[in-house]
């Protein structure tokens, strides 16, 4: 099977990282090798041969190199990777990988830790794509590596985090095949493929074949918790509860004198809250609120999973009927979190706790303070979903806020109020995550053009334009539409902001014209300049006559191979927004209903205020007064007809004291 990714334009990096040229004899045309055939490893047939033409014609150092050199250059990438550089450690990796002076060491058990860093390196600067093929090309070394265990471990997290189960372990299954280490894997290793395996049964709904799977991972491997946690899950699913219960318990209760208890990562810790909140969960429904209530107080502050912890323990408290305390429990919700996605039910439970008070008038309140909150909301994600503009400014919004970056101020009420109850949906998580990706991977392959054009002119000693070339400009052009594109996503956003605080309607209307137009320009931009790459004839590079010909032939190629990664990026792109108006569509039935139960509310708030009233209206023409009035009475009561009570307020005045003296 032969290997082609985008990694296999990766040609002129050596220009960046290679040592000063020695001054050997040129050769003739006739001493370059013809490049070689693609093989399973990870080195680039044209990348070879543009690395053998610069050793031919002195450009670049034709000595072999020793261990000691491969273990130079392995330390200078891992240097820039601490740095923060993930490009330039990628790139010193990869001239290794393709280099002449290096291919005598590439057979050797050593040379995996180049491959393996290589795969490291592209990860951390998320091209993903690029990166499993690096980690791929050590599994290939065969199961008794030194590197083959965090290969395949790190392997499976790309798996794990592309959320496509049963495609990633399909691929990963036909390298370990090819390897020959499939049927021998290690149980810890094969503890690595079995989970991938569960997640992959549970995502296709068979809720049985993933609890065996899960069912034969070992209490050493990595993943014991996080198995014995989604085992816990599937049971309670089927409401097979005790056994659900002693799952999660498998995960919580991991002693300090277990050995087992630190084979875990850093997904041990979310986990055992999830855990908890699963055992919380199983004792509400099993009306058992103490014991409900206690599991969810042992979610630490700081777990992300805090606010989820704070409204179902107060759910739990109210059917257990300690209102005070419930209520308590949502008053620390709203001033902790008050964006939460559990914050606007939490409202709504707290309504029906003082509801359930018979403090009509004060429930009354709350529920209309929800209502004229959310009913914006409704309108608010009717307008996005029929707005394609705005739906892709939210899709851009929420790519921001899955960074880390904090929300942008300004907003109108009811986007806030909608950034905060939008529920995570896997397949709007996958298809984002892969687009962002892929526009990793080209944004990549572009700082490997220009370090080529670098390249090219120190080659010819010409000035910059002389390496100019047409297919390289084009997929520039469409690279920077790309960019433009989703800047003014982010232009549209400020506008709205600035029509939400005030701003003319009038200008913003018409800034609003001029940005959707430039839009569409850069829309149309992007896709001629994909098209006018993709429907080119493909330009013969081996067929070069020298390295500088050979050289822009590959500019070319890398240009190609730039505009297919943007045309992808963008078709997933859109994958994602349409995901993410399915998703709207659902979270607007959801407001819908907690509109429908906030609207009944009120109701029996009025309907019950009414029947108080007309109770008090009863008794006190019976003679009967409400307890409100019992001291009230008793006092007035005691009062003479010449008399008037002055109610203590709270305080003396110290001229009452100090006035005699």
């Amino acid at each position: 099977m032969r290997r082609k990714t985008a990694a296999a334009s990766l040609l002129a990096w050596v220009w960046a990282v290679a040592p000063a040229p020695v001054r050997a004899a040129p050769a003739t045309s006739t001493d370059a090798p013809a490049p070689p055939e693609a093989g399973d490893r990870l080195e680039d047939p044209s990348l070879v041969h543009l690395l053998t033409l610069l050793e031919a014609r002195g450009f670049a150092d034709p000595r072999k190199a020793d261990l000691d050199q491969l273990a130079a250059l392995l330390a200078a990438a891992q240097e820039r990777y601490v740095r923060g550089d993930d490009f330039g450690s990628a790139a010193l990796l990869y001239e290794a990988t393709a280099a002449p002076r290096f291919a005598h060491l590439r057979a050797m058990p050593a040379f995996a830790a180049v491959e393996y860093h290589l795969g490291v390196a592209l990860q951390g600067y998320g091209a993903t794509r690029m990166a499993a093929a690096a980690f791929d090309t050590v599994l290939l070394r065969g199961a008794d590596g030194a590197y083959f265990g965090p290969a395949l471990r790190r392997r499976v997290d790309i798996e794990l985090a592309r959320r496509d189960y049963a495609r990633g372990l399909a691929s990963l299954q036909a390298v370990l095949r090819r390897a020959g280490a499939l049927d021998g894997l290690a149980p810890y290793d094969r503890d690595e493929l079995t989970y991938l395996e569960a997640r992959a049964k549970l995502a296709a709904g068979d809720r049985k074949g993933a609890l065996a799977s899960l069912a034969k991972i070992s209490r050493t491997s990595r993943f014991s918790t996080a198995a014995s946690y989604l085992s816990g899950v599937i049971l309670s699913l089927d409401r097979r509860f005790d056994e659900a219960e002693a799952a999660f318990c498998r995960v919580v209760d991991r002693g300090d004198r277990d050995p087992e208890a630190y084979l875990v990562d850093r997904r041990y810790f979310p986990v055992r809250d999830l855990a908890q909140l699963g055992l919380g969960r199983i004792a509400h429904e099993q009306r058992r609120h103490l014991f409900a209530f206690y599991h969810y107080l042992q979610v630490p502050d700081d777990s992300d999973y805090v606010a989820e912890a704070l409204f179902e323990s107060a759910w739990t408290l109210a059917e257990r009927g300690d209102y005070a305390l419930a209520r308590g429990t949502i008053e620390e919700l709203r001033k902790r979190f008050p964006r939460a996605p559990q914050a606007v039910e939490a409202r709504l439970l707290e309504a029906l706790i003082i509801l359930h008070d018979c403090e009509f008038r004060q429930a009354e309140q709350a529920f209309t303070r929800l209502i004229d909150d959310l009913a914006p909301v409704l309108d608010h994600v009717d307008t996005i979903r029929g707005d394609p503009a705005r739906l892709r400014a939210l899709h851009t919004e929420l790519r921001r806020l899955r960074r880390g970056e904090r929300p942008a101020t300004g907003d109108l009420e009811a986007h806030i109020v909608l950034l905060g109850i939008l529920e995570r949906d896997p397949t709007y998580l996958r298809l984002a995550s892969e687009a962002d990706a892929l526009a990793r991977e080209a944004a990549f392959l572009g700082r490997v053009d220009r370090l080529a054009a670098q390249a090219l002119d120190r080659l010819t000693h010409e000035d910059r334009a002389a390496a100019f070339s047409p297919q390289v400009a084009v997929a520039d052009a469409a690279e920077r539409a790309h960019d433009l594109e989703r800047a003014t996503d982010r232009l549209a956003a400020e506008l709205r902001r600035a029509e939400a605080r005030g701003v003319d309607s009038a200008l913003v209307a018409a800034e609003r014209r001029k940005l959707q137009a430039l839009a569409e320009r850069a829309r149309a931009l992007r896709t001629r300049a994909v098209r006018t790459l993709l429907e080119a004839a493909p330009m013969g590079a081996a067929q070069a006559e020298d390295l500088a010909r050979f050289l822009a032939a590959e500019r070319t190629r890398l240009a190609r191979v730039r505009a297919r990664a943007v045309d992808a990026a963008v078709r997933a792109d859109a994958a994602a927004v349409r995901a993410l108006r399915a998703r709207l569509g659902r979270l607007r039935g959801k407001v819908d209903d907690l509109l429908g139960e906030a609207r009944m509310g009120r109701i029996d708030a009025v309907l019950g205020a009414k029947k108080k009233l007309e109770i008090e209206v009863q008794d006190l023409a019976a003679g009967r007064f409400p307890p409100e009035l019992f001291g009230t009475l008793e006092l007035t009561g005691l009062l003479a007809d010449d008399e008037e009570y002055w109610p203590y307020e709270g305080e003396y005045w110290a001229d009452e004291y100090e006035g005699g003296s």
